[in-house]
C-alpha cells in the first residue's frame, strides 16, 4: 500500500482490499456515555432511513418492528414518528438502553437489553432491522439465521451498513469530517468490517434478497427532508458508495 495515501486513526490503517474483522462489540461504562452523546450527530440519516424503511417495507401502523443493535434509539424513535407501528429496540449495552429509555421516555417504544444470539421474540414481528451493526458480528450469516426467528413467515429484515466497496475519496471525505480522532477509528475499523455487495450476495443464497448500492433514497423521502439536507454541513446522504441497504425475505 502506497504510504502517502494512506487513512489512519489512532494507528489503525486501513485496508479496504480485505475484510479485517472486529470483535462482537458492546460498548459500555464511559464509553457507552460518550457514544450515545457524541457530536459525529447522525440524526439527518435516522430520519431519512426511517422514511426508507418505511418505504421500503410497507409498513402501517399495525406492523410490529425490532430493531437489533439499535444503540441509544434514535433510529427507532425516527421510525415511530413516521410509521406510528409498534417498535421494540434492543442493546446488548445496558447503557445506551438507560439513555434510550430516559431520552423516549415519552413514547411507547420499548427498550431492551438484549443480544441477539439470545434474544426473545421468537416469530413475533414484520421486520426486523439492523442499522450500522452488521459488521460487529463475527459470523454474518448465523447472525441473519438468528435475525430471521424473530420474524413472522415472509417478514424481512432491513439492513443499512457501511460497505467494503466504498469510493477511497468518499472515504477520506467522510474520515476527515469526523473531528475527534477516536471516533474518526471507529469509523475507518467499521468499514474494514464491513462486507462487500458480492460478499453480502454469498450469505443471503438461500434467501430473496434485495441490495441497494450505491445507496440513494427516493425523490419523496429526499424531499421530505430537503431543508436539512441543505444544512447539513457533511452532505452524508450524497456519500452514496459509503453505504448499502439489504432487504432480506425470510
Amino acid at each position: 500500500m502506497d504510504n502517502s495515501n494512506q487513512i489512519t486513526a489512532e494507528n489503525f490503517v486501513l485496508d479496504l482490499s480485505r475484510r479485517v474483522l472486529e470483535p462482537e462489540e458492546v460498548i459500555s461504562s464511559e464509553e457507552a456515555v460518550a457514544y450515545a452523546n457524541r457530536k459525529d450527530n447522525r440524526t439527518l440519516t435516522s430520519k431519512l432511513l426511517a422514511t426508507d424503511i418505511a418505504e421500503k417495507l410497507s409498513l402501517i401502523k399495525d406492523s410490529k418492528v425490532v430493531e437489533i443493535a439499535g444503540g441509544a434509539g434514535q433510529l427507532a424513535y425516527e421510525i415511530y414518528k413516521t410509521v406510528g407501528c409498534s417498535i421494540v429496540s434492543t442493546d446488548g449495552s445496558p447503557e445506551l438502553i438507560a439513555a434510550a429509555s430516559e431520552r423516549y421516555k415519552d413514547t411507547p417504544i420499548k427498550f431492551f437489553t438484549e443480544n441477539l444470539h439470545s434474544h426473545s421474540g421468537e416469530g413475533v414481528y414484520d421486520a426486523v432491522v439492523c442499522k450500522d451493526s452488521f459488521h460487529h458480528f463475527f459470523d454474518s450469516k448465523e447472525a441473519l439465521e438468528e435475525m430471521f426467528t424473530l420474524l413472522k413467515s415472509k417478514g424481512k429484515v432491513y439492513i443499512f451498513d457501511l460497505c467494503r466497496d466504498a469510493d477511497i475519496e468518499e472515504v477520506r471525505y467522510r474520515a476527515d469530517s469526523i473531528k475527534s480522532e477516536h471516533e474518526r477509528m471507529r469509523f475507518l475499523r467499521s468499514l474494514n468490517a464491513s462486507l462487500k455487495t458480492k460478499e453480502f450476495e454469498k450469505i443471503c443464497e438461500a434467501h430473496k434478497l434485495e441490495i441497494y448500492y450505491p445507496l440513494k433514497f427516493s425523490q419523496n423521502n429526499l424531499e421530505q427532508h430537503r431543508i436539512e439536507i441543505e444544512k447539513d454541513p457533511i452532505k452524508e446522504s450524497e456519500l452514496s458508495t459509503l453505504f448499502a441497504v439489504y432487504i432480506i425475505e425470510k
